[in-house]
């Protein structure tokens, strides 16, 4: 029997989906260490030196770095999804409706039932990304799809991930916070 979901994108689903490729991306970790770990940690130096010598320019200069590095963090964590979603929203807010067979997975936008569904073999997904919440499917660099676990109409998501598990092998990756939740 085929597992089923239909899937919405709002922007809670969105914004995860953009925080976890930014995070998670292998061209963006270093981004992510020296936003997440080194800014904040370099402007509380800065800050102590500041306060012991409040007229050292250096310090000062560094206390300005740091304001400009935790802008561009708001930017990037706030901003930049928010605005990105509205400009497409009306496309994602289009539900989706998704078929796990065993040999393929089938994409039909509920939008206009006369579409031909869209269909892609397992060997053409290149990963698959479990989280807390969502299943990322990453079926090319430009093209993902996002199916929320509590959106199944038929199965679960342990039937998915027990399916994508068996077909993907090692292109299907469960995050912490996916095992932590399993845990829970």
């Amino acid at each position: 029997m085929p597992i089923e979901a239909t899937t919405r994108i709002d922007y809670e689903a969105y914004r995860e989906y953009y925080l976890f490729n930014f995070l998670q991306g292998k061209r963006s970790v270093w981004q992510a260490r020296i936003l997440f770990i080194f800014t904040p940690l370099l402007a509380l130096i800065f800050l102590v030196l500041f306060l012991l010598n409040p007229q050292d320019l250096v310090n000062l200069a560094g206390m300005a770095i740091m304001l400009v590095m935790g802008l561009l963090l708001a930017l990037i964590i706030l901003v930049i999804p928010k605005r990105y979603y509205r400009s497409v929203e009306q496309a994602l807010m289009v539900p989706n409706h998704y078929v796990f067979a065993d040999d393929q997975m089938t994409v039909q936008p509920e939008s206009d039932p006369l579409d031909e569904p869209v269909v892609f073999r397992y060997e053409t997904i290149l990963k698959v990304h479990e989280t807390a919440y969502y299943f990322f499917l990453s079926l090319s660099k430009g093209q993902s799809c996002i199916v929320g676990k509590n959106d199944f109409t038929s199965g679960t998501p342990a039937e998915l991930r027990e399916l994508l598990t068996e077909r993907l092998g090692e292109r299907f990756i469960i995050t912490k916070s996916a095992e932590k939740a399993a845990q829970a």
